[in-house]
């Protein structure tokens, strides 16, 4: 049985350079300082510098695989565009090759499992030799940018021949270890144009950055306690548990990744770029497949583009009625989805009640919420049953399949009332996502973010409010120590 390990810090023995540290702080005000004291000519290979640095740090031997596959998808960028016409089976080749590298090292303790135990069920004896690999980090991310890259050169768009421009690509360390997945065309157009420093952008930056700070230190790494202490004891646990149980997890992934991106967003801002937004207000989903186009957004669009449609159109699904091809390409792009979170049977099924929700979200939709007399009810009753529908498939994301069928069991057939939960930490979990369901219903309506960049200070106040946003964002990044509670990883490193 392959033993297989997941990345789950950043360093060497106890060194830690996470988002939320303080050594991240320190690298990145290095790094932004350095970056505009610079010829604009010479940033881009400066911040190449840098993102190989910020990734040699966690393992320098890891450095020589995002070395090679920027090599190998350099030149057969190359090679796909001299061609006349473009080559299938240089995509074919390219796409192997990235999908072998993430599959070496993210899914072959899984595939040995799974052999394994079909071998264990058949009365056979032998087991594969034991493999022990640590997941890369940001290795997920990289490798659906370089696919990416592939299949729009295959398509027809011109390859990045600039080795330095085409390098920082997948290495830009913002994005490098969780995301979001940036888009080629629109990352190399920035970088082609060499951002000039812009005062509005730099404080967008430093307000998502101590946004992001906020969520991780005070809100995410807070209900964290009460996700592990629900899950923890799964003998103890009442219907009253397991329900607020997957809220908190709820609210703890989405406070977690949402703070990665906000500080990921706010880091490539203080460096003059733009990288897409990840997240719009997904507790205000209005069903399944909304929730999908406002929840991990940059994910969502790359399964879209570039497995969803496809398979619509695929030649070999063409004799299926219109209905099944659509239904088996939203099955199968979840499970895809499922299986990109991790290397574990619950993940896939995840991912597969994901899409089998997305179906049953339609058709209700169609047969049951266009009604004329449910007009009135419509908009909270579809929220309520969108909210239901995640909370009961979060219990895959944290358990394994034998984990959550006794998590449903107790969620509709479990004695009512709590177990492990008392009064106020139940409260603690209702108040965080009814205030945050409001707040995202108020920037919806009214998007103070638009009026904030629109205003104009002056001279004299900019710096003090460059001062203070710097302040909130330090305090947060050692907010962790300052309360007692140590500096958490962030949920999708692992991924």
């Amino acid at each position: 049985m392959a033993r297989y390990r997941k990345a789950t810090r950043f360093g060497h023995g106890s060194a830690h350079v996470l988002f939320n540290s303080e050594p991240y702080i320190l690298f990145l005000g290095t790094v932004v300082a350095l970056n505009w004291a610079l010829p604009r000519d010479w940033r881009p290979a400066f911040l190449l510098a840098a993102s190989y640095f910020f990734y040699a740090y966690w393992s320098p031997p890891y450095l020589a695989l995002i070395l090679s596959l920027t090599a190998f998808n350099y030149l057969a960028g190359i090679l796909q565009g001299r061609s006349t016409p473009r080559r299938r089976g240089l995509l074919a080749l390219a796409i192997a090759v990235d999908l072998a590298a993430l599959g070496v090292f993210k899914y072959l303790g899984f595939l040995d499992g799974t052999v394994n135990s079909i071998a264990a069920l058949v009365g056979g004896r032998g087991s594969l030799p034991v493999v022990q690999l640590i997941l890369p980090l940001g290795l997920s991310f990289f490798t659906f940018e370089f696919v990416h890259y592939q299949i729009d050169l295959f398509r027809g768009t011109e390859p990045i021949l600039n080795p330095i421009r085409f390098a920082l690509f997948p290495a830009f360390f913002p994005t490098q270890i969780a995301g979001p997945i940036k888009r080629y065309e629109d990352f190399d157009e920035q970088v082609r144009e060499k951002p000039a420093f812009n005062v509005s952008v730099f404080l967008e930056g430093l307000e998502l950055i101590a946004v992001g700070l906020f969520k991780k230190a005070v809100i995410a790494d807070t209900v964290a306690r009460l996700v592990v202490l629900v899950y923890s004891h799964p003998g103890q646990v009442g219907a009253g548990d397991a329900w607020f149980g997957s809220l908190a997890w709820w609210i703890q992934i989405y406070f977690d990744f949402s703070a990665y991106s906000d500080i990921a967003r706010g880091s490539a801002q203080l460096l003059g770029y733009r990288i897409p937004l990840n997240f719009n207000a997904p507790y205000l989903s209005r069903s399944f497949q909304n929730l999908w186009q406002r929840w991990h957004m940059s994910l969502s669009f790359w399964m879209r583009d570039y497995v969803f449609q496809p398979l619509v159109t695929a030649r070999g699904l063409k004799r299926f009625r219109i209905n099944v091809r659509l239904i088996l390409a939203v099955m199968v792009t979840f499970a895809l989805v499922g299986l990109w979170h991790g290397a574990a049977v619950h993940f896939v099924a995840f991912g597969l009640m994901c899409g089998l929700w997305v179906v049953v979200d339609r058709i209700l939709e169609v047969r049951v919420w266009r009604r004329k007399s449910l007009a009135r009810v419509r908009t909270i009753a579809v929220w309520a049953q969108t909210q239901l529908l995640i909370l009961v498939t979060l219990v895959l994301f944290v358990v394994p399949v034998t984990g959550a069928l006794h998590f449903w069991k107790v969620m509709f057939t479990g004695a009512p009332g709590f177990q492990l939960l008392n009064s106020l930490e139940v409260l603690q979990i209702a108040g965080i996502f009814g205030a945050t369901v409001g707040i995202q219903i108020a920037m919806e309506r009214w998007k103070p973010r638009e009026w904030i960049s629109r205003l104009e200070l002056s001279s004299l106040m900019r710096p003090a409010y460059v001062a203070s946003l710097s302040a909130v964002a330090l305090y947060f990044a050692v907010a962790g120590a300052a309360i007692n509670l140590s500096t958490q990883r962030f949920v999708y490193f692992q991924f």
